[in-house]
């Protein structure tokens, strides 16, 4: 055996217990001494470890390892890793090799400075690609390294640099001339690594980092001494951190938590608190702060804010440090009594980008604070104004008040710091006018005065127009307004002369009207009593070559704000004004929210200030357009505008157009575009009518004038046709039919954008037209074959390969295809989305135009059009593909290492445009084979209630069940089984039983159909999770019955974490699989199987996924994956078991019954009493000795004995028989509630309960371990413990899981199961959602998602397979039968 041993980082105690005591029974022992050393020397280590070391150098290792392997087939050979085996360097060349001369090999773990850089305070997760820093030469000075570290940068991720050690190296003379002298160990600093970093830097100049990049210097991480600083390059560069090892880690972007950590051990904390804000905090969205405090207005002292024991409420401190060092003595000599409780304080000057060009740029005043709250996104202003304020922290602050601005109240505060790159250029200007160089400002302001006044003034006039109606009052037909303010808004030039114009006290460098909201009444204006609001801007992408109606806008607005608004630039000011006008009202309260101006808490600030900010910033967030920042201020209880709350918007708005014209008349049935375009006559939404779906198609019909659209979506399951379920493309066929009997003039039109290609929108996008496989390159009509297809391709012009964000492939591309399909006239177009789309609308048709200016989405958002002139008709129709598009599909771990796999379609029908062409050209047969599928799904839903319905009778005529209103009002009805029933839509009880108060089904409702829109809902989504890939040259393994016509399944954890081959996702997915293509579970376990079975996982049980993210199937060779032992090794056993019971290949079970073994030895061990391990509901928490965790694993065990049976090992078989109804017999009195009602949550918790969903899989597959009187007795349960949409996952929580429910509801008597099966029928039908199919959502209230303590949303999971658990159990019964 050879075993890889980790040693730890610093000494011979490191070694783990099982580490040591390898080490003293090895026959022989190598310590690898060249990627790293221990901080002890050999002979400590053999006098520890009480055996003799052999020290194995790089050329032992890489090129005589035969010497460490020889004999290792019969001896135990232990080599020794400093850290951990598969730490920062790898030694799978070491077992691959062992792998190959058939030595086993067991790997020992132990920390390595992969997981101990942790102690650093940087949350492990946070970190990107690690890499290496080798010593410079004169003549060679290898900058790979560089690349590496920008593309952690450019996505927030800390980058660990591992430093070079030279140990056993030959100078180039001695190498030259082959004399074995070897040069003294060299170990290099973090002082040289970042110093060599700075060096890469200036001779690259591609702003990976700078001299003021923050960076973590640790030494000799592990031992007693070690140590850490924390500053930028450019001191660490001159620090000295003493003896080896070193690394560095250079900062990404960091959480709080992160900052809070390091500052600790910071070079300078002054420095590093400007670092920070230079080179992290504006990586990201500009950070929000809510402080508790005062205003201190500074006069002449360049102070701004003054924060207590929080230091990273001010980014941008631009005062020098010795000044801020000096003003914080100064306060504790004048107000020593305050400063005893408030001895942390920060003197920070925030920007004013509303600053006079060439002016100092900072705010007038200074806030003193005790409280800061930090977030990137939002802020729960209600929670954290609840909290108050401690005594002695409030009355030190109200001494400092009282010294220094008597008459400022104290109050909560949402502040931000302001726009970094402005200060940088206006400093820049004050400089170089201080160096005598002239500037006509005067000249320039004028200038641009004109400007605004020639490109913007009848837009001005327009606006000023609106709002003086709106000043008006509501009985002249505006809003009130005036009453808000008694000024009104006009336009106020008092100020032109400096560049700007101000509306009247709040100005708006952009033009932009301001919106005033109602005034609390009956408070004194010393407390704040204005409520106003108004938006500044800091950011602008302007481009002044493009000729468009907004060009000349003013500098400070943004692009996004002049594309949506081109046509009325006030639209979005008055959809301002909407927002905020009706949440003010006389409701306010008639004194200050306690909160604020006292040291009083408070719970419930309903329609004050804090309600107002806060809808303000959820609508902000939701609003479906796109810009760069907004910034809000709120002061106490004077709403304002500032350069303070900053919030991105990402949004994509309208992904996806579809316009129908019908006699000049343009209908929109898909999409939003509209609200980007000046308001058209001829431009109308249409009616939506109907919608309807099956398990292949979504259809949805409108009203159009005198005809009726039907936009068809079609993504066919056709889970027996492997090439055609492997094409990743759509259909949607968009179709009129007159109403009228009469001909109409139509066209068609339809766009995608480019953010279907992006999850950001500041990447570029680069996209080609494709005529078949030809591209064209040049403008023009769509001159080709009629029969034609054009093909979009979009794709992120910067690539990262097997990387995804939000859900987003980052490589590969997008496809939108189209073909003439008989009209007219087809053409083509791409370019900015208001002028593509105008032009549509204004024409009827498009230009051929081909954008090659490439763009990040949000920049002139890109749009790619097809048009479709059909002339008179009075029906027809046009089809579109689309669809994601990756090539190669997924990485990969096999016996040839880590490999690229291509997609499965590709030896189907050849390159990507070959691909397109069968699709588009299939969809007749497509059509054919995806009716086949739906009339068989129909025909097996109806097969299975035919045979097993309740048999229940009664000559009652049901009653009109109550709607659903979530409001209280009682019912009594009777069902159609002539069941009383009391309803009461206020709670969450639904239907009861009057008699004993138990749960009983959904009146009204047929199960059959109830069913039936279940699983026709889930079968896209359930394939749609899946991908098939072509497997490595070698085939499929050395354990594997397949042949080279197999494919590699795989499947992405959507929504949860995204795992690749989760092996219980794949689990409750299964029932799916069975009914619809056994062989498709086989090619999804088949990679499990390879990588567990290869010697890739180090573990006894079964791995818990096969990637941490989708789509790197890459394993896990260090053994830590996701802990759920007795979870997935009886999930690996079961759906094996099951693959043999519907195909009866026992050549597979023969092929992994070995790994089986070993699964089922774990089970053994540890299925009775599990102990505090996770089962798949790893959401909910772990929990000791679960209940329905341990049947699985015993279920499990009773399979192995079949199993045994099947390959020929009845000792085994009926060891495992016996253990199983042992543990079985066991476990019921665990298990069961000592009344015998139910069985427990945990063993022995009495007051508990869950879903006992695994006992599934013994029904299934027809194991008798599980006796009918247990199916019968939580059957007659359930109903006990039942609420409005279903029932409890467990007592733990009022969610449910879908999956879990159905395969609970296949263990039950009809009756029970009708409960379950149409409850959840019901809350698909009567609860909103703007999301896919969720498996877990709440079963009363409105049946939302999960809270905890943020939504938890399980979206357009695989594990909807488990749905199909009535169809599967069915088929089974057909196979192989069960009483």
């Amino acid at each position: 055996m050879l075993y890889l041993v980790g040693l730890g980082l610093a000494d011979e105690t490191d070694i783990t217990v099982k580490g040591l005591n390898i080490v003293k029974k090895a026959d022989r022992v190598y310590l690898e001494a060249y990627t790293s050393i221990l901080m002890v020397d050999k002979n400590k280590l053999e006098a520890y470890y009480e055996r003799p070391i052999i020290v194995a150098d790089r050329e032992m290792v890489e090129s005589n390892d035969d010497d460490i392997l020889a004999r290792a087939d019969v001896e135990d050979v232990a080599f020794l890793v400093v850290g951990d085996p598969f730490g920062a360097t790898t030694h799978s060349d070491l077992v691959l090799r062992a792998h190959q001369l058939h030595i086993p090999t067991q790997i020992i773990h132990n920390a390595s400075v992969m997981s101990a850089v942790g102690a650093t305070g940087l949350q492990l997760y946070n970190f990107g690609q690690t890499v290496s820093m080798v010593f410079f030469t004169n003549t060679w000075k290898p900058s790979s390294f560089y690349d590496r570290v920008r593309e952690n940068g450019q996505i927030g991720l800390h980058t660990l640099m591992l430093l070079d050690i030279k140990v056993k190296e030959q100078s180039e003379e001695n190498l030259a001339r082959g004399r074995k002298i070897f040069e003294p160990p060299r170990f290099m600093t973090a002082g040289q690594c970042a110093a060599q970093m700075l060096e890469i830097e200036e001779s690259r100049g591609e702003g990976a980092y700078a001299p003021g990049s923050l960076a973590v210097a640790v030494a000799r991480l592990g031992a007693p001494d070690q140590q850490m600083v924390a500053g930028t390059l450019k001191q660490i560069s001159v620090t000295d951190l003493g003896a080896p090892l070193q690394s560095l880690v250079l900062l990404g972007k960091a959480h709080d938590l992160e900052r809070e950590y390091i500052r600790r051990f910071a070079i300078d904390q002054v420095d590093f608190d400007e670092a920070w804000v230079a080179h992290i905090s504006s990586r990201s969205t500009m950070s929000i702060f809510l402080i508790h405090g005062f205003r201190w207005s500074r006069g002449d002292i360049r102070i701004h804010t003054i924060i207590h024991e929080v230091d990273d409420a001010a980014p941008n401190n631009l005062m020098a440090g010795d000044s801020e060092r000096a003003m914080r003595e100064n306060f504790k000599e004048l107000y020593p009594g305050a400063m005893k409780h408030l001895p942390h304080l920060r003197f920070i000057e925030p920007l004013n980008p509303n600053a006079e060009k060439f002016a100092y740029p900072a705010e007038p005043h200074v806030f003193i604070c005790d409280v800061v709250v930090r977030s990137e996104d939002y802020i729960d202003i209600t929670k954290e104004m609840a909290n108050g304020i401690p005594q002695v922290v409030w009355d030190a602050m109200a001494e400092l008040r009282d010294a220094i601005a008597k008459d400022e109240g104290i109050g909560w505060y949402a502040v931000h710091n302001g726009d970094l790159e402005l200060a940088k250029q206006e400093r820049e200007a004050r400089d170089e006018e201080d160096a005598g160089e002239e500037h006509d400002d005067e000249a320039d302001r004028i200038q641009e005065e004109r400007n605004i006044e020639e490109n913007f003034s009848q837009g001005l006039k327009e606006g000023v127009a609106r709002l003086q109606v709106d000043n008006a009052g509501p009985e002249q037909g505006g809003r009130g307004i005036k009453k808000a303010f008694p000024g009104g808004m006009t336009m106020d030039t008092a100020e032109r002369g400096k560049g700007k114009y101000s509306l009247v006290k709040a100005s708006v460098s952009s033009g932009l009207p301001v919106a005033f909201c109602r005034p609390c009444a009956g408070i004194a204006p010393s407390e704040f009593t204005e409520l106003a609001f108004s938006i500044q801007w800091s950011k602008i992408i302007l481009d002044p070559s493009r000729s468009d109606p907004t060009h000349g806008l003013p500098r400070k607005l943004p692009e996004a704000i002049r594309t949506i608004d081109s046509g009325d630039r006030f639209q979005w000011v008055r959809k301002l004004e909407t927002l905020i006008g009706p949440t003010h009202s006389d409701s306010c309260p008639k004194k200050p929210y306690p909160g604020l101006l006292s040291s009083s808490t408070a719970s419930d600030p309903t329609g004050s200030e804090v309600a107002i900010y806060k809808r303000m910033v959820i609508h902000l967030r939701e609003w479906n357009i796109e810009y760069e920042w907004c910034h809000i201020l709120v002061i106490g209880m004077h709403v304002t505008g500032s350069d303070d709350v900053t919030y991105r918007i990402q949004a994509k708005n309208s992904p996806r157009l579809g316009r129908v014209t019908v006699d000049g008349i343009s209908y929109e049935y898909l999409g939003s575009g509209s609200t980007t375009l000046p308001k058209i006559p001829n431009l109308r939404p249409a009616k939506p009518l109907t919608v309807t779906y099956d398990s292949q198609y979504s259809n949805f019909t409108f009203a159009a004038g005198p005809v009726e659209i039907t936009a068809s979506f079609l993504s066919s399951v056709l889970p027996t046709d492997l090439c055609r379920t492997s094409v990743p493309l759509s259909y949607l066929t968009t179709s009129v039919q007159s109403t009228d009997s009469a001909s109409h003039d139509v066209q068609f039109y339809s766009d995608v954008n480019a953010a279907w290609a992006a999850s950001e929108n500041n990447v570029t996008i680069q996209w080609e037209l494709y005529e078949g496989s030809n591209m064209i390159n040049a403008s023009g009509d769509a001159a080709g074959d009629p029969s034609s297809i054009y093909s979009w391709f979009f794709y992120l012009q910067q690539a990262y390969e097997f990387a995804e964000e939000m859900d987003v492939a980052l490589w590969g591309n997008f496809t939108y295809s189209s073909s003439p399909m008989g009209a007219q006239n087809f053409s083509f177009d791409s370019g900015f989305s208001g002028d593509v789309r105008y032009q549509y609308v204004m024409q009827h048709s498009l230009p051929g135009i081909m954008d090659s200016d490439y763009r990040p989405f949000a920049t002139r958002e890109p749009v790619f059009a097809y048009s479709h002139d059909f002339g008179p008709v009075s029906s027809a129709s046009v089809r579109y593909t689309i669809g994601s598009v990756q090539q190669p599909i997924i990485r990969y771990l096999s016996s040839e290492g880590v490999v690229p796999l291509q997609p499965w379609w590709i030896q189907c029908y050849g390159d990507v445009h070959q691909m397109i062409d069968f699709h588009f050209n299939d969809f007749g047969q497509t059509q054919v084979l995806a009716s086949r599928f739906e009339s068989q799904l129909k025909a097996d839903v109806d097969g299975y209630y035919g045979a097993n319905m309740a048999m229940v009778y009664s000559n009652s005529t049901p009653s009109t069940p109550p709607p659903y209103a979530n409001t209280t009002q009682a019912y009594n009805g009777t069902d159609e089984y002539g069941n009383n029933y009391i309803f009461d839509s206020g709670n969450g009880y639904g239907f009861l039983d009057p008699q004993n108060f138990t749960g009983i089904a959904i009146p009204d409702v047929q199960e059959a159909e109830a069913y039936y829109s279940i699983v026709a809902l889930s079968a896209r989504q359930i394939m749609g999770a899946y991908t098939l890939a072509i497997p490595p040259s070698s085939g499929a393994g050395s354990n594997a019955t397949g042949n080279a016509t197999d494919p590699l399944m795989f499947q992405k954890e959507i929504s949860s974490n995204g795992n690749t081959n989760t092996v219980d996702v794949m689990f409750p997915a299964m029932p799916f699989f069975l009914y619809a293509n056994p062989n498709l579970l086989r090619y999804t376990m088949e990679p499990l199987y390879q990588n567990q079975e290869g010697g890739f996982y180090p573990n006894q049980y079964s791995m818990h996924d096969l990637g941490s993210h989708y789509p790197n199937a890459t394993g896990h060779v260090e053994g830590n994956d996701e802990y759920m032992p007795v979870e997935e090794s009886g999930n690996m056993i079961l759906m094996s078991y099951a693959y043999y019971k519907f195909t009866s290949n026992t050549t597979y079970l023969t092929a992994h019954y070995p790994k089986l073994q070993q699964f089922a030895s774990y089970l053994l061990d540890f299925t009775l009493t599990p102990g505090k391990q996770l089962s798949t509901d790893d959401f909910a928490g772990q929990l000791v000795n679960q209940t329905n965790l341990a049947i699985k694993g015993i279920v499990g065990i009773a399979a192995m004995s079949e199993i045994a049976l099947l390959c020929s090992d009845p000792a085994a078989s009926a060891s495992y028989a016996a253990t199983a109804a042992s543990y079985y017999a066991q476990w019921e009195t665990f298990a069961l509630d000592p009344a015998g009602t139910h069985t427990l949550l945990s063993y022995q918790w009495r007051s508990s309960y869950s879903l006992l969903y695994n006992v599934y899989p013994a029904l299934l597959l027809d194991l008798p371990i599980i006796p009918d009187s247990l199916y019968a007795l939580q059957s007659a349960f359930y109903p006990s413990v039942s609420q409005l949409f279903g029932v409890p996952l467990d007592n733990r929580h009022s969610y449910t899981k879908s999956d879990e429910s159905l395969w609970t509801a296949a263990t039950c008597a009809p009756e029970t199961r009708r409960l379950f099966v149409n409850g959840l029928a019901y809350w698909l039908n009567v609860t909103s959602t703007d999301r896919a199919f969720s498996d877990l959502f709440e079963t009363i209230g409105e049946g939302g998602y999960p809270v905890s303590p943020d939504p938890v949303f399980f979206i357009a999971r695989p594990v909807a397979g488990g749905h199909f658990s009535l169809l599967a159990l069915e088929k089974g019964r057909g196979l192989f039968g069960r009483g």
